[in-house]
């Protein structure tokens, strides 16, 4: 499945329908969802990290609001879905194939269409994530120095601050690194991915076997940014991967 996905309806114009069913288009539908769900839940993660950050006493409180974010990231992914159901269609090839196509009055169709998706999906979810993720290393910044000035004034000043400097300065550097690498997963498997469609869809790409094999690989990078993130807070987390290291 992960390869027809990636080789057929990775490129939004069309998905295999399962010989004798007629769910093929919620398949699709649920695909998109999955699209969409993997960038709006990183983004609800970003948000919940910073009031876990900036509002430390209210995050205590904050179960409510993390289900409430998931809730939100998941109710936006079915929505912007939802066109899927009214885009695609069946079509039947002339070898007696059934397939789903997006049925547009004229191929034009695709480019502002595929526009749209890329900065619902990808260029908007960066520009938050990035906004948040900055404010976030911001605030441990400012909180870091100011800890280290009353640290400083205490009767064993020296001590205190040597203390602060070896324990503050580390969690601000894993916070920041942690968030780098974050950002620069996003990046890295969501760009190839959609520099790919944007070339396709204005047929700048040739129609060689190197670009289906391209086309394979970069069509699959989107789920595999859903499959690092966990291993990458695992190794950033000491407390979780301890028995690992």
């Amino acid at each position: 499945m992960a390869s027809d996905m990636a080789s057929d309806w990775g490129s939004w114009h069309m998905f295999y329908e399962s010989p004798g069913t007629q769910y093929f288009e919620y398949q699709g539908v649920e695909e998109v969802v999955v699209l969409y769900a993997s960038t709006y839940v990183l983004v609800s993660l970003s948000i919940d990290r910073y009031h876990a950050i900036v509002y430390p006493m209210k995050f205590l409180q904050g179960e409510k609001q993390a289900k409430v974010l998931i809730g939100i990231a998941w109710s936006l992914s079915f929505l912007f879905s939802i066109p899927t159901l009214i885009i695609f269609g069946k079509r039947t090839l002339s070898n007696g194939e059934v397939q789903c196509w997006a049925l547009w009055p004229d191929d034009s169709y695709w480019t502002p269409y595929m526009t749209i998706v890329a900065f619902l999906v990808y260029f908007i979810p960066l520009t938050i994530i990035s906004v948040i993720y900055g404010l976030v290393i911001r605030t441990i910044w400012i909180k870091s120095k100011a800890h280290e000035t009353v640290i400083s004034n205490c009767s064993d000043g020296k001590l205190c601050s040597r203390y602060n400097r070896g324990l503050i300065s580390k969690a601000k550097i894993k916070a920041i690194k942690y968030s780098i690498v974050i950002i620069l997963a996003f990046i890295c498997c969501w760009s190839p991915y959609f520099l790919f469609d944007m070339l396709d869809n204005f047929n700048l790409l040739p129609d060689t076997k190197e670009r289906f094999y391209a086309s394979v690989i970069i069509q699959n990078l989107p789920a595999l940014n859903s499959a690092i993130n966990p291993v990458i807070y695992c190794i950033f987390s000491s407390s979780i991967c301890f028995p690992c290291k």
